[in-house]
């Protein structure tokens, strides 16, 4: 335990890797919902990253999820990130 402190990981931390290596190999292979699902968790977890809203929009366009890509765009716009 004194182990994970030092090192500042967490069970978060670990999901959040995870989704980001899952969007980036889901981008890789076209497979676009995926990749805007992986991110979508991600700002779950750390909203801070705001940056990635307009990549969620972009992913969902490429998706066809029209409705989704408005959403991620709104989130990205109202935090100055469009």
């Amino acid at each position: 335990m004194l182990l994970l402190l030092v090192l500042n990981i967490h069970p978060a931390s670990v999901v959040v890797q995870e989704a980001l290596g899952a969007a980036r190999n889901a981008q890789t292979i076209g497979r676009s919902q995926d990749a805007a699902n992986q991110l979508r968790l991600v700002v779950a977890h750390e909203p801070w990253r705001v940056w990635l809203w307009e990549q969620i929009g972009n992913e969902e366009v490429n998706a066809g999820r029209l409705p989704q890509a408005v959403d991620a765009f709104t989130h990205a716009d109202a935090a100055g990130h469009l």
